[in-house]
């Protein structure tokens, strides 16, 4: 089993919303009001500046819920309560829904293999 793998794609996602939180304290409280600093775009400039501040908590709570939810979720597969875990491996596996009449599947985040849903 790919351990590393496994906590790589289970924790990606959160820390990229993390970095996405940064980038819009960045963008929307310092780029656009820079940017938008003529007479005519003063107002959009000034209501960025107040939006930032509230774009990055919005997105840091949900990048901290999302880790929250996956650090539950890999305690719960290390425990043993897990329903679903790899055939091939142990490792944790994540439901997909199959997509223009293919089947619903499991696909294991550690090694890859995809299983049906039975």
């Amino acid at each position: 089993m790919n351990l590393d793998r496994m906590l790589f794609r289970l924790y990606v996602k959160p820390v990229l919303i993390f970095f996405l939180s940064l980038g819009a304290l960045f963008f929307f409280g310092y780029f656009v009001p820079n940017t938008l600093s003529s007479t005519l775009f003063a107002g959009l400039g000034d209501s960025s500046k107040i939006f930032a501040p509230k774009a990055f908590i919005a997105l840091l709570i949900i990048g901290a819920m999302w880790f929250l939810w996956s650090s539950i979720n890999l305690w719960k597969w290390y425990q043993g309560y897990s329903n679903e875990f790899c055939h091939n491996c142990g490792g944790m596996t994540t439901y997909h829904q199959g997509i223009r009449g293919r089947s619903n599947y499991y696909k294991c985040m550690a090694c890859g293999v995809n299983r049906a849903n039975r």
